[in-house]
């Protein structure tokens, strides 16, 4: 497989270590289990990849677990999952019933937020992030496959998906700044990201929301991948009148219409970004 390779920026861009003796490793801009062939490269130390890859791990295994590999995206385990637990409630509590993976009603919730606070003049305080509503994907016979595992008597079932909404927001985040750094070299010491990313700044929807409308019109937009392996990844520079932002517009598995979100990854810098655009290397 050809891959895309963007040229380290010489340090860890979630929290700008650097050094002679620093150990830097990849970062993928879209995960790669989600298909994702374009690579930052030595730009993530080790402690911050291990924060890093429990969010990719989180993402892959609760929120997109089912329709990732129902579509057959890469993964890194060499083999789908051959069972799915679906949950009932019966008269005597709840009770857990396991049907075959190609069988099994399957079901991804992504939330849809307003737009973030920022840029919006809108103050956000909460640290689990609250949707505005939520987008479903699912089987196109999926009641009739809840049907087959019913049972006389149940009153309500459960097909499990993720909803940590603040590992979710910090995962949306990640793949912002990764890709700001590696397509115009953005400094990410001037991002707002790295702290929410890592966890240190819990004022997620200041920065991660929906991608509109927006409050402010775009002034611009700034040449971009997209669709970038079957996502959507778009930069624009939004403007409220005292302050100029760098913003990415995401989208995952455009083919499926799902949501789309903001992601404001600092200040843009002065000049055309559209001229800096920076090409990557590609090899095996």
């Amino acid at each position: 497989m050809i891959r895309s390779h963007y040229q380290s920026p010489g340090r860890c861009i979630y929290c700008q270590a650097t050094g002679p003796n620093l150990i830097l490793t990849d970062e993928h801009i879209i995960p790669f289990f989600m298909g994702g062939v374009t690579e930052l490269d030595d730009c993530s130390c080790t402690e911050c990849n291990k924060i890093t890859s429990y969010i990719d791990g989180y993402c892959a295994n609760h929120i997109f677990h089912a329709f990732r590999h129902r579509i057959g995206v890469q993964s890194r385990t060499k083999s789908k999952p051959t069972t799915l637990k679906v949950f009932f409630e019966t008269a005597a509590g709840r009770v857990e019933r396991v049907a075959t993976f190609d069988d099994a009603p399957h079901l991804m919730v992504l939330p849809e937020f307003d737009p973030p606070g920022i840029i919006t003049n809108t103050e956000y305080f909460d640290e689990k992030p609250e949707p505005q509503g939520y987008w479903h994907w699912m089987n196109g016979d999926f009641q009739a496959r809840v049907e087959k595992l019913r049972e006389p008597g149940d009153t309500g079932f459960e097909v499990q998906t993720g909803a940590n909404w603040s590992t979710y927001c910090r995962f949306v985040a990640k793949t912002a700044l990764a890709g700001a750094v590696a397509m115009f070299g953005y400094d990410s010491r001037l991002s707002f990201l790295p702290d929410i990313i890592l966890g240190k700044n819990t004022k997620l929807r200041q920065f991660v929301g929906g991608a509109k409308p927006y409050a402010v019109a775009p002034l611009k937009n700034i040449p971009h991948l997209g669709p970038l392996e079957h996502h959507g990844l778009e930069f624009k520079t939004v403007s409220d009148g005292l302050s100029t932002y760098l913003i990415a517009e995401i989208q995952f598995f455009l083919e499926v219409g799902a949501p789309s979100y903001c992601v404001v990854i600092g200040p843009a810098p002065s000049g055309d970004l559209g001229m800096q655009l920076r090409a990557p290397s590609r090899r095996q």
